[in-house]
C-alpha cells in the first residue's frame, strides 16, 4: 500500500458530491483509492466530508466463512498494524474530510449478541487511539448481521434491543452515538406488512434511501 494507490478513483467527484450533498458518511476504511476523488468533491461543494474508518475487530462471528468479515483474514476493514497509515492519510486531507466515527461489520447471519460485545470492547479501544490523536470521534457503527429466523421454524433469537443492551454501558463509557444496520430485520417486518387497502390520490408520500449488504 503506498501513495500512489491513493491517485485512483472509483467514484467521479460528481458521484462524490452527490454523496456529500446528502451527507452521507462515508466508510473510508476499505476504499482508500476513493479518497482522492472524494476530497477534490469536497473541494467543489466547500465543505468536508464526513467520514468513518471501519476498523478490523478479528472477532470470529461463527457463521459461515462466506459471510464472516469481521476476522482478521478478511479483507474487510482496518487491521491494527494499518491503522496509523490511514489516520495520516485522514490528517493528509483535513482540508476535505472530518473522521467523526469508527466502523466495524463482523458477518451477516449472527445468532449470538455476545459476539457483538467482544467487538466492541476492541472497537472502544481503537476509539481511544483515535481520539489520543486529536480527531473528535462521536460515532460508533456497529455494523449489522443480526440474524434472523430465515427457516420460519419458531426459532427464537436476538432482537436489535437485545443488541443495544449488550452493547450499552460501553457505547455509553465513550460518549458515542450508537449506528446500526438492521437489514434482515427489517426485510423480516416487511415480509408480514399487508396492504390492508389502496392508496388514495391524496396520500401523503415519504421518500426512503434503502441500503443493503455488498458483497
Amino acid at each position: 500500500m503506498d501513495d500512489s494507490s491513493m491517485a485512483k478513483n472509483i467514484l467521479s467527484p460528481l458521484e462524490s458530491q452527490a454523496q456529500k450533498e446528502h451527507q452521507i458518511k462515508l466508510d473510508t476504511g476499505t476504499k482508500v483509492k476513493e479518497a482522492n476523488g472524494r476530497s477534490a468533491a469536497a473541494r467543489i461543494v466547500g465543505k468536508k466530508v464526513n467520514a468513518l474508518l471501519r476498523i478490523n475487530t478479528d472477532v470470529d462471528p461463527q457463521v459461515h466463512p462466506y459471510v464472516a468479515t469481521g476476522n482478521k483474514n478478511s479483507k474487510f476493514g482496518i487491521r491494527n498494524e494499518k491503522l496509523q497509515w490511514f489516520l495520516d492519510v485522514v490528517k493528509a486531507y483535513s482540508n476535505e474530510s472530518k473522521l467523526v466515527g469508527a466502523h466495524c461489520h463482523i458477518g451477516s447471519t449472527i445468532t449470538k449478541v455476545d459476539i457483538f460485545k467482544d467487538a466492541a470492547v476492541i472497537m472502544v479501544t481503537y476509539v481511544d487511539q483515535i481520539r489520543a490523536q486529536g480527531f473528535e470521534i462521536d460515532y460508533f457503527n456497529i455494523g449489522g448481521g443480526l440474524g434472523i429466523d430465515y427457516y420460519h421454524t419458531g426459532a427464537i433469537l436476538p432482537t436489535p434491543r437485545d443488541l443495544i443492551d449488550t452493547v450499552r454501558e460501553l457505547v455509553l463509557s465513550r460518549n458515542l452515538n450508537l449506528i446500526m444496520n438492521l437489514g434482515d430485520h427489517l426485510l423480516q417486518i416487511l415480509a408480514h406488512i399487508e396492504l390492508v387497502s389502496p392508496s388514495q390520490p391524496d396520500d401523503e408520500i415519504s421518500t426512503f434511501d434503502v441500503v443493503g449488504p455488498v458483497f
